[in-house]
């Protein structure tokens, strides 16, 4: 692979003749957990590598650019959302913005060559890796940010890039995952196949905090410099307690890998020991996976409606056969498994839909009041999901039943761009989260809406 000139990339925060090297990847360029890790290096006497290599001020300068980057994209989707005109300056400073942090990202890039180039370099100062941080939007399997502009970094990337490097690979003692779902069991079982040395792993079951927060630096922080005191554990519930002693861990979805323990704070706890043998893999999560699509497609009277019970029965089942299996799966088959992701909001599809019904209230309303006004048959309205008594197989039916309508009725000019872009967007919305399973944040299967709050956005995170 040709690499880029690497004298720009690397920045060393101390100058002593260590052995042992800290790597960072920032993604999302956050200077909190910069100087977090920098002090940790300090502490265990360590270098401290960053990529890419800015200045204090220049990643806080780009930091808020991306940010305002991310502000107006959503303000413009707002508009667009509710079927208002976009102001015109929004869209000329979006532009500005976006061309500022396309020249910055061009000037500093950050990829797979960055990333290979600087544990060579490091390897090639007679330092090896021990220690290793992503930080940046993640959905578990991939990894992008604001500097990393539309490049994601996939698991199948980082593993090329140590065993490029085995070293390195073989002196990691820790990785630190900072982001949303990375540590999800399966995604540990994952990490536990692939980078079998590691003893110790550390990221997010659910939803991690933002790194403009206190408690995401003070977290890593913590557990840089505590590193060999949580990996004193000997049994489940030491490794437990270790992870509970980190500051703010309580209040978190910290979960990860310590030897063969996989401890979370919402996460339950397990002993890896046995999951990362894939033998028997697919035999075992055929059964589920009949069940999956039996219910998902909805098509008999017995898969109406999912199991009333969310905690037991043959989809929680295969909910969990799936998070210890998942990557035992073949990369193409004529079986396509869902992620665990997708099994969740079938399991508590009861929530899921009230929370979409509480999320996409205006888009239905207005739906349901053009059908009156235009004299629909009455039986053509989309229901009150935060009420209805319907089955998942009827609710489908009716967002089916009222897409159809509008596809085929004559509606008058004036009415018909904004009212069949509504329900465009509308159906487009119940197809992936409703049909699919996609794009349903955790929350929604977790918890009921709360009267008067809008839940949690969607977001495509796989």
């Amino acid at each position: 692979m040709k690499l880029r000139k690497l004298s720009a990339l690397l920045i060393l925060c101390l100058t002593t003749s260590a052995h042992a090297t800290i790597l960072m990847i920032d993604l999302n360029l956050n200077l909190n957990e910069v100087r977090a890790a920098r002090e940790a290096a300090h502490f265990r006497g360590e270098n401290l590598v960053v990529v890419p290599n800015l200045s204090d001020e220049k990643r806080v300068h780009l930091h808020h650019l991306g940010s305002k980057i991310e502000d107006i994209g959503s303000e413009i989707s707002s508009y667009e959302v509710n079927g208002k005109s976009v102001p015109s300056a929004l869209r000329v400073e979006l532009q500005t913005l976006t061309e500022e942090m396309d020249t910055e990202r061009e000037q500093h890039p950050l990829g797979i060559p960055e990333i290979y180039g600087a544990i060579s370099q490091i390897e090639n100062s007679d330092e090896l890796v021990d220690a290793f941080i992503i930080s940046g939007h993640s959905n578990g399997s991939l990894y992008t940010g604001s500097m990393a502009g539309n490049h994601r970094f996939t698991l199948s990337d980082l593993e090329y890039i140590f065993n490029n490097h085995p070293r390195s690979k073989t002196a990691l003692k820790s990785i630190y995952l900072w982001g949303c779902y990375t540590q999800a069991l399966y995604h540990s079982i994952w990490w536990k196949q692939h980078f079998p040395r590691t003893p110790f792993v550390l990221g997010n079951s659910e939803i991690g905090y933002e790194g403009d927060s206190l408690p995401s630096p003070a977290m890593l922080k913590n557990a840089l410099i505590n590193e060999d005191h949580i990996l004193s554990a000997t049994d489940l519930e030491s490794a437990k307690q270790f992870l509970l002693e980190i500051p703010y861990a309580k209040v978190s979805s910290l979960a990860g890998i310590n030897h063969q323990f996989y401890v979370g704070v919402t996460a339950e706890s397990e002993d890896l020991s046995d999951k990362v043998s894939c033998t028997g893999a697919l035999d075992q999560l055929r059964p589920g996976l009949e069940i999956f699509r039996s219910y998902q497609t909805a098509d008999s009277p017995e898969f109406a409606i999912p199991p009333a019970n969310s905690h037991a029965g043959p989809l929680r089942q295969f909910y969990s056969d799936l998070q210890n299996h998942f990557y035992c799966l073949p990369k193409s088959t004529a079986e396509p498994y869902p992620v665990p992701e997708q099994v969740l909001p079938l399991i508590f599809f009861r929530s899921v839909a009230k929370n979409f019904g509480q999320f996409y209230a205006a888009q239905i309303q207005e739906i349901n009041d053009y059908l009156e006004k235009t004299h629909a048959n009455a039986t053509l309205r989309l229901p009150n999901l935060l009420r209805s008594g319907l089955s998942r197989k009827e609710i489908l039916e009716k967002y089916d039943a009222v897409g159809t309508y509008f596809t085929l009725a004559d509606l008058p000019e004036k009415d018909a761009l904004h009212v069949q872009d509504t329900m465009n967007f509308l159906s487009t919305a119940e197809e992936q989260m409703l049909v699919e399973l996609k794009c349903v944040p955790i929350t929604w299967s977790t918890e009921d809406p709360t009267p008067g709050v809008k839940p949690a956005a969607p977001f495509c995170y796989y």
